[in-house]
């Protein structure tokens, strides 16, 4: 973590548990007997970044923590990969490449790498400390 490893820690094992309680919200509150469509899981992502979001920052209120952390999620659904990530870390599906190679965005609207300024989150007073 940034600062310590309180909050990635906590984020280690709260952030699954978030996930897999809003898909099973999500699953019982529509009645479906085969799981959620692709189409449910950015929110449900979302929900449950926000939601560990909010009780790291409890958590560090109550510890006085100046930790932080990043992560990336990857969830298969539907033959979909649904990729999230927190802070200034980034997901990376590659094939048929060497390690090491960097395709560099692959989508409208993304920025090389070298322009990316990093946005990881912390519990400490903002700005976030120099790492």
């Amino acid at each position: 973590g940034h600062g310590g490893r309180r909050v990635a820690d906590f984020v280690q094992e709260e952030l699954p548990r978030m996930i897999f309680e809003f898909m099973v919200m999500g699953i019982k509150a529509k009645g479906l007997k085969k799981g959620l469509s692709s189409k449910a899981i950015p929110k449900i992502l979302k929900h449950a970044f926000l939601q560990t979001d909010i009780k790291a920052l409890a958590r560090c209120a109550e510890g006085g923590w100046a930790d932080g952390a990043c992560a990336v999620v990857a969830l298969i659904v539907d033959d979909r990969v649904h990729v999230a990530n927190l802070g200034d870390s980034r997901a990376a599906l590659c094939r048929r490449r060497r390690p090491g190679d960097d395709p560099g965005p692959r989508r409208v609207g993304c920025r090389p790498r070298r322009s990316v300024r990093p946005s990881a989150a912390c519990c400490a007073p903002s700005p976030c400390p120099p790492r």
